[in-house]
């Protein structure tokens, strides 16, 4: 159960931070090039897009949040998903995603 939500909410954030690298590769590269010169404007935007990746995926992949399923509690609780939960889990994966992408 915790290695599926665990590669559900990575594959989430990773196709979040895709669609949002995909979205901001011309600006980007614009910009970039009216700035930074042409040979290493391209480099600079290689950049940029690795960046836009590894903070969507880190920002979407909470692992703090899973650790709750894993560790144990002093007290007895039940540890199981209300339906509700599972469903809203991966929305919940892709707003934390978009929220941190700068």
């Amino acid at each position: 159960m915790f290695l599926t939500l665990l590669a559900v909410t990575f594959g989430v954030s990773f196709a979040a931070a895709a669609i949002i690298a995909r979205i901001f590769r011309d600006p980007v590269d614009s910009i970039l090039a009216r700035i930074i010169a042409d040979d290493i404007s391209s480099a600079w935007r290689k950049y940029m897009t690795f960046a836009i990746y590894v903070t969507g995926v880190s920002g979407g992949v909470r692992i703090w949040d899973l650790e709750k399923y894993i560790t144990p509690e002093r007290m007895p609780k039940p540890r199981s998903l209300d339906h509700a939960e599972e469903m809203l889990a991966p929305g919940t994966e892709l707003f934390a995603t978009f929220h941190r992408i700068p």
